[in-house]
């Protein structure tokens, strides 16, 4: 019970834009999950897309550091009920940056970890991993997905 109430009392100390995000990406972690099983990946990339195109993006929101709300999103994962996966944390991160007007490239490879398949999902930025970096040399990138405005 003790590390619940310090749990929450530090995340009380957080400044209130990163709590709101702390909260929001833990929404979307289990939104996700729940998106997984009902719909096809690429209906969940398309939907990135759509909200990007459709909102008005607000500079406040991009006033955090991409490497900070990665963090975030992390941090959510940790407490998910649901559970959490590199796949739906990269999701959910692909969808706060559309949501902010961010573009990002979701991208997904696999590998043989232990003599078994093994697959794993990350995201990159203007050619950055900004989630997802451990390992990476063990996959084969298979499937990439941008989200965000474009930028022709």
């Amino acid at each position: 019970m003790k590390s619940i109430v310090d749990t929450l009392k530090k995340m009380w100390r957080m400044p209130r834009q990163e709590r709101g995000l702390l909260i929001q990406a833990w929404l979307l972690l289990i939104a996700a999950d729940c998106a997984l099983r009902l719909f096809p990946f690429t209906t969940l990339m398309e939907y990135g897309r759509r909200r990007s195109a459709r909102r008005k993006h607000c500079s406040m929101d991009k006033s955090l550091p991409v490497s900070r709300l990665a963090r975030l999103v992390e941090t959510a994962g940790r407490y998910c009920p649901a559970g959490t996966t590199c796949l739906k944390e990269a999701l959910v991160l692909s969808w706060l940056l559309a949501r902010r007007g961010l573009p990002a490239t979701l991208r997904i490879g696999v590998g043989q970890q232990a003599g078994s398949f093994a697959a794993h999902a990350w995201l990159e930025q203007d050619g950055l991993i900004v989630l997802g970096d451990q390992g990476l040399d063990a996959y084969v990138p298979l499937l990439s997905s941008t989200t965000g405005p474009d930028r022709s």
